[in-house]
């Protein structure tokens, strides 16, 4: 959420800090001078104005008067499969394990991949734009319902939780994806559409 000074200041104005403490020049001001909450959490600049009215608004129950410019995210009704569907395993430990099984696979076109959480979630599915064939952006993000970003799945958070990625109407080639959670685990996966 993005606010203006003004919006910031009403918020803390709200939640009534304690009387002893002024709002001036975009920060807090404390009788001894430096800036303090009264919890005692210290604000380091008017930067973080912003994000104090935030956590003022949250613990004080209140919404940011202008909210106009925040879009609900766009969520679609993944389609059935039409083609023959792939099942891929999310799998790990957690904490200090996770792949993709299989991690390399060959599917016809037109097949759509069912990504299964089965442990260590959450996980996703993304695909690096640089690794995709030419072109083939488009089509694969219109096989991929509920995207959380560019050529980017939604978390699966619960056991035995999927997702599909219809791969109808992409073209042939190598697609190369990775667990945005996992990536650092080496949960990367290789599909070949041939």
């Amino acid at each position: 959420m993005l606010l203006k000074r003004h919006q910031a200041r009403e918020f803390v104005q709200k939640c009534k800090p304690q009387s002893s403490y002024s709002l001036t020049k975009g920060s807090l001001y404390g009788p001894s001078g430096p800036p303090v909450w009264a919890s005692a959490v210290y604000i380091v600049n008017e930067f973080t104005i912003g994000a104090l009215a935030v956590v003022a608004a949250v613990a004080c129950g209140k919404k940011a008067a202008d909210t106009s410019a925040q879009q609900p995210a766009a969520t679609t009704t993944p389609a059935a499969p039409t083609g023959p569907v792939v099942e891929v395993k999310m799998i790990g430990n957690g904490t200090t394990q996770a792949k993709f099984e299989p991690s390399a696979l060959t599917i016809a076109p037109g097949s759509t991949v069912r990504f299964i959480n089965v442990a260590g979630g959450p996980h996703n599915i993304a695909f690096y734009g640089d690794s995709i064939p030419a072109g083939a952006a488009t089509a694969l993000n219109a096989g991929m319902a509920n995207r959380m970003d560019n050529l980017t799945g939604p978390f699966l958070t619960t056991p035995n939780e999927n997702y599909d990625v219809s791969f109808a109407g992409a073209a042939t080639g190598t697609y190369k994806g990775f667990c945005v959670p996992h990536a650092a685990l080496g949960m990367k996966l290789t599909i070949t559409v041939k």
